[in-house]
């Protein structure tokens, strides 16, 4: 059953001009900086190490000096589309595990793969687009409760200091400073 499941996976990435030798590896909270790839071209990443029962994003997010739109999807069998979104330059593709760490719609796949796709936005008339690279940073992130962990160590650095503040000013108008 896996060699079937193995065959139809890579006749599907061989119609969209995959060797398995070109796929980059992303795993979770491991962010790939600095990331480059020419315009109307495919890359592609295979996603590892994910955990059971956990919500990810992978996202993009690139300069908005060179007008790009990128596009996320899953390869492989037909199953319903994570939440996507497109906000300033960023792009994101959400999804879930099962208790098996595989993602949902997607429970027959061995390999699970992200195909990144980047168009050119706008025209240029100093350059061919199609030979313009675009530089990108993409990272699989670990979510919880649909929001990034790093943005609670932030709410905590932010808190911290307010609350220091709040206590020494209850005690310097109470007259307890010394």
């Amino acid at each position: 059953m896996k060699l079937v499941i193995f065959a139809f996976l890579s006749i599907v990435l061989v119609s969209y001009g995959v060797d398995g030798d070109q796929f980059i590896s992303l795993s979770p909270d491991v962010p790939r900086d600095n990331e480059i790839m020419k315009k109307h071209e495919n890359q592609f990443y295979q996603l590892q190490n994910l955990q059971p029962n956990s919500h990810y994003e992978v996202r993009i997010s690139y300069p908005g000096s060179n007008p790009t739109k990128f596009s996320l999807e899953f390869i492989g069998q037909n199953h319903k589309q994570g939440k996507g979104r497109s906000l300033l330059d960023t792009e994101k593709l959400m999804f879930q595990t099962n208790n098996a760490a595989q993602v949902l719609g997607m429970e027959k796949e061995e390999v699970i793969v992200v195909k990144l796709r980047a168009e050119a936005s706008s025209p240029s008339y100093l350059f061919d687009a199609r030979q313009q690279e675009v530089v990108f940073n993409i990272v699989l992130e670990t979510l919880f409760y649909d929001v990034p962990f790093p943005v609670f160590k932030l709410i905590f650095v932010s808190i911290l200091p307010i609350a220091s503040a709040i206590y020494f000013l209850k005690l310097i108008f109470s007259g307890n400073f010394p």
